[in-house]
């Protein structure tokens, strides 16, 4: 579930508050869209006996309706996010349902009403983004921010292309000693998107530590 929470932090993209930070704006400004295509990559450190290559996967984003939809292509688990409660699927077993709203809450901060997480830490004042550089995401031209959000200042980087809206974020997180890195790149803004819950008698609720 190494991705789940940056995944379930980007559900919803709806404002709390007003900032000229341009972070927060582009946050808001990617919220008008209501949804999003992405894709999605996770590395692991490789360093002595330790080898983890990560992952990939891609999906669909409901920010409206707070829902997210990946398939995770090298080990075949689906996902569904639903503000912040992760389903989980390997081929056609039993879905496994996992809370994952009081870990998104350590790392990005208390939420306010119905805010993301992730992104009512990044329109939030306690730290500053700091612009690190131009460069390009899958063709745009885009300036790439930093920013620290919630509790621990959990570094965040943001990628915003000319017309103001997030084409990649990236979060950097620390579990069993190992430090790994989660991007989610956006695409195809405004696309229509459908993303419906597993029915409940084919979902198991797992408690203390997920997967």
């Amino acid at each position: 579930m190494a991705a789940a929470s940056l995944v379930a932090g980007l559900a919803v993209l709806s404002g709390c508050g007003s900032s000229g930070d341009p972070v927060a704006q582009a946050a808001r400004k990617t919220a008008a869209k209501n949804t999003a295509r992405f894709t999605l990559r996770t590395r692991f450190p490789k360093s002595g006996t330790l080898s983890l290559s990560g992952g990939n996967g891609s999906g669909e984003m409901d920010f409206e309706h707070s829902r997210t939809r990946v398939r995770e292509a090298d080990t075949g688990l689906y996902e569904i996010v639903d503000d912040g409660v992760v389903y989980i699927r390997r081929d056609r077993r039993t879905w496994q349902r996992f809370d994952e709203t009081k870990q998104m809450t350590r790392l990005y901060g208390e939420r306010k009403g119905s805010s993301d997480p992730l992104l009512a830490g990044l329109e939030r004042n306690d730290h500053p983004s700091v612009r690190i550089g131009e460069g390009a995401v899958a063709g745009f031209q885009v300036v790439h921010y930093r920013k620290a959000v919630g509790p621990a200042a959990t570094p965040v980087e943001v990628w915003i292309d000319h017309d103001g809206l997030i084409r990649q974020i990236r979060t950097r997180q620390k579990t069993a000693d190992i430090t790994f890195a989660t991007t989610v790149r956006l695409t195809d803004f405004g696309t229509p998107v459908h993303i419906t819950l597993p029915p409940p008698g084919k979902v198991k609720t797992v408690t203390n530590g997920g997967r």
